[in-house]
């Protein structure tokens, strides 16, 4: 299993397969985890004119505010794996599906952005952006969609399953 291109683990480090399958938590786990580096590749591929846009002044805040939502979303992740791994079932859902919706909205808008830099490039068949686009809409319909998420959100808030 590949959680990040970024992140490398031992096969021993990984959740086992057995608890997300008894959790009721099915395939979001798996799209859940690969939504960060769907969107750094997208993050990596914006561009213009072979330089990242994080060189041109005038379109820093892009970048800017896509790299902090994709740390965000890894973050959200790992939360909700750490409370896992403590025993923390309790309040595991309302987690994995507040990362799940950050995931799958933030990733959608980062590979929109990232596209948009490209312009009519982007779209042309074959082309990463375009691979990404398709790729990024699928795990959004794995185990809910963001609105089903937010009904279970919600459901968790009111029963006082959060801390925070």
């Amino acid at each position: 299993m590949i959680i990040d291109s970024h992140v490398h683990l031992m096969s021993n480090n990984f959740l086992a397969e057995s608890y997300w399958d008894n959790s009721g938590l099915g395939y979001s786990v798996p799209c859940l985890i690969s939504l960060p580096g769907l969107a750094q590749a997208a993050y990596e591929e914006a561009g213009a004119f072979g330089r990242s846009l994080i060189e041109f002044q005038a379109t820093q805040f892009k970048p800017t505010d896509m790299f902090t939502n994709i740390e965000a979303a890894r973050l959200l992740v790992y939360q909700a794996a750490s409370m896992t791994l403590l025993g923390e079932e309790e309040k595991i859902i309302g987690r994995v599906s507040m990362a799940k919706l950050f995931a799958t909205e933030m990733a959608q808008c980062v590979v929109d952005e990232a596209l948009q830099t490209h312009g009519g490039i982007g779209l042309i068949r074959g082309s990463c952006t375009e691979r990404l686009y398709r790729a990024v809409r699928l795990p959004g319909n794995y185990e809910g969609t963001s609105e089903i998420q937010r009904i279970t959100i919600a459901g968790a808030i009111s029963r006082g399953k959060f801390d925070g």
